[in-house]
């Protein structure tokens, strides 16, 4: 009887090392037997959250540092400082008076709609917007009239949509109300978002409306932006 007491608990001690090392292994049945939905053999254990960095790929799909252009540009004046697009978007209307969210919330929907690229133009023979904000109709006609020339600058642009904005010699703009209602928002999301709404308008996707909203909290941590 001692014997045999002895050897079954060799066997349940034979047994116990024998089912780790099973475990160690994949095998479909034994995972699929036991709740196990995902097999990881690279998985190191649960992730530290909060001293992990993910990957910020808005900020590469945005490639921020690709809009390089040779000197500074002048509005009227204003030299715009910064030596790419972004830097120059940023920088405008930071120094029109708009907090660095608001700015980012403008720049996220002109990346959505034109990539910065200064003369942009919808091939759809329906639509034909024009630049960076991708002005259509009559709103088209007015950037080409305030600017006076069909291939407006950056700066002239930028110029223009300030016009619509907040207005220009004691007159208000035509997106005034844009313009309110964007000084009161406090994040750059909140900024895309009424950016998008007030003054873009236009008929774009929740999924498309969400990537106008990436895009600007991606470029404000960029410039510096603390969420």
């Amino acid at each position: 009887m001692k014997k045999f007491k002895l050897y079954s608990c060799l066997g349940l001690m034979f047994i116990s090392v024998l089912v780790p090392l099973r475990a160690l292994a994949y095998d479909e049945s034994f995972y699929s037997s036991n709740d196990i939905l995902f097999y990881n053999p690279d998985d190191t254990g649960p992730i530290d959250s909060e001293n992990s960095e993910a990957p910020n790929n808005l900020e590469e799909e945005i490639n921020l540092n690709g809009f390089a252009t040779s000197g500074p540009v002048i509005v009227n004046t204003t030299s715009l400082d910064g030596s790419d697009a972004l830097g120059k978007i940023i920088y405008f209307y930071t120094h029109k008076g708009l907090s660095l969210a608001q700015a980012a919330g403008i720049a996220g929907n002109f990346w959505r709609e034109s990539n910065f690229v200064v003369d942009a133009l919808n091939p759809l023979p329906t639509s034909k917007a024009y630049g960076i904000a991708q002005w259509l109709g009559d709103r088209k006609k007015r950037l080409f009239e305030f600017t006076g020339t069909n291939s407006p600058t950056l700066a002239q642009q930028l110029e223009f949509s300030w016009h619509e904005l907040y207005g220009t010699n004691g007159k208000n703009g035509l997106e005034i109300d844009a313009y309110e209602k964007l000084l009161a928002t406090k994040t750059p999301a909140e900024a895309a978002l009424s950016f998008y709404i007030e003054y873009e308008r236009a008929a774009d996707t929740p999924e498309v409306i969400q990537l106008r909203i990436d895009y600007a909290r991606a470029i404000y941590k960029r410039m510096g932006g603390i969420e």
